[in-house]
């Protein structure tokens, strides 16, 4: 008997479905459907393995080299320019008019989906879309997180915080006004909120008062490459959409969704 039989019949007989057996042993579900019936999810298997290994599924398979081949040299009237691609003309377009960038190109170099020209639609003529203002968010809100739990950071977290402080504290004060807590009570959440920015509000929405300063950072040290923001981003990181363009998915190193965003969630 196959492995691909004894998957299939054991799991039915524990009356579990792929999903679920996927979710019990935290991998995505195409690893078991690809050992149960290698014939339909093997592009995506190769797509998600690729992702892993930091190169395209043509490198995967063999079919374009992992190192370029160097041009023989030619004689300066011999040369001729080589003709741009579709994709690397939209590429060059869409990174042309971007607010940033180096954050639009590692948007593009950690897609997960399977299209990129579909990828690049979502990109066209935007200086800074839907899709880069939930990855954006994304990545300061665990940035945050992570300095408020180690006090430590690439970013100049110190810098916008204190320059945030004394508004948000004043936003907090007229929430307090407007309760029910006794004089000690609002006095005492008062203190921690004046010694402590994370009282006055959630990270979440912290992270987008600061998102601007958190971007134009961000694009300097893309810029740079500088890459000393790895463990704070939880790098490596991914992200996906679905075909309807209406939701995004974050994924981690393996692949397993960490977070889902609809795309109306994010304010223009």
């Amino acid at each position: 008997m196959s492995i691909a039989e004894m998957l299939r019949r054991n799991r039915e007989n524990t009356g579990l479905s792929q999903q679920e057996l996927a979710q019990k042993l935290s991998i995505p579900v195409e690893i078991i459907e690809f050992i149960e019936d290698p014939s339909q999810k093997q592009e995506a298997i190769i797509d998600f393995i690729s992702s892993g290994l930091g190169i395209s599924s043509e490198e995967f398979r063999g079919e374009k080299s992992l190192i370029p081949e160097k041009p023989e040299p030619q004689d300066e009237h011999e040369q001729q320019e080589v003709p741009k691609s579709s994709n690397e003309e939209m590429i060059e377009n869409v990174l042309k008019i971007a607010k940033f960038p180096k954050i639009r190109e590692f948007m593009l170099r950690t897609s997960h989906y399977n299209s990129q020209e579909k990828i690049l639609e979502l990109f066209q003529n935007s200086a800074l879309s839907s899709a880069e203002k939930i990855v954006i968010h994304f990545l300061s809100t665990t940035a945050l997180f992570h300095f408020c739990n180690t006090n430590c950071s690439s970013f100049s977290f110190d810098k916008y915080l204190f320059e945030l402080h004394t508004k948000l504290l004043a936003v907090f004060q007229k929430e307090l006004d407007s309760t029910q807590l006794t004089p000690e009570e609002r006095e005492e959440r008062l203190t921690f909120a004046r010694s402590n920015i994370f009282c006055c509000d959630t990270i979440d929405n912290i992270a987008v008062y600061i998102i601007g300063h958190f971007a134009k950072e961000m694009e300097e040290k893309l810029s740079n490459g500088s890459d000393d923001f790895n463990e704070e981003l939880e790098m490596p990181f991914s992200w996906n959409i679905d075909d309807s363009f209406k939701n995004i998915e974050v994924l981690d190193e393996h692949g397993i969704t960490k977070k889902h965003i609809k795309l109306q969630e994010v304010s223009s």
